[in-house]
């Protein structure tokens, strides 16, 4: 099994909910901020097909080598393309949405239940070393969960987004994972 930048949910739930409270810059529940956007009705969809937010959220989230580099204008104007096709914007935050109100319903609780299984099978958690969404903390909090052989791998100058800003050696990192398992 293959993560990128996704770290246990438990873990990532329980991490948010321990930094809520702390005014550091740098906190898990500050760095899901943009989730926590998302939900309020209509108004995120709004938030999203503008103009500027795409191009900003990119631009928090990933490396500066990307951020620097000529894909990253193209892949921009591709994903805000793509914001325009009515309905996309409401399912891009669908995702967000789920993962927070789902956690007072029933639906949310048999998730929990269901992840608080052991994994047995041999993971790799690809992260980017620069990436902001989800904290060194953090990644690392998902060990209890894994029982099979881990290994933890991070792309140097990445951010939140390495199959966009380093496809090649996110495709390199997940070949070799899976040619040694």
């Amino acid at each position: 099994m293959s993560t990128v930048s996704a770290p246990h949910p438990i873990a990532l739930r329980d991490e948010a909910r321990r930094t809520v409270l702390r005014r550091r810059p740098r906190n898990q529940a500050r760095a899901l901020s943009p989730m926590l956007r998302s939900q309020l009705p209509i108004a995120p969809e709004r938030w999203l097909v503008r103009e500027d937010t795409l191009p900003r959220l990119f631009g928090l989230w990933s490396g500066r080598r990307w951020r620097e580099s000529p894909d990253f204008a193209d892949a921009v104007a591709r994903y805000q393309e793509a914001m325009l096709i009515p309905g996309v914007a409401h399912c891009a935050l669908e995702y967000y949405r789920w993962a927070v109100r789902s956690q007072f319903r029933s639906e949310g609780r048999r998730y929990t239940e269901a992840m608080q299984r052991r994994i047995r099978t041999p993971v790799l958690q690809l992260y980017g070393a620069d990436d902001p969404c989800v904290l060194p903390y953090t990644r690392t909090a998902s060990a209890p969960w894994l029982k099979g052989p881990a290994e933890h791998l991070e792309l140097p100058g990445v951010g939140n987004l390495p199959p966009e800003e380093d496809p090649a050696g996110t495709s390199a990192a997940i070949t070799a994972f899976l040619k040694s398992h």
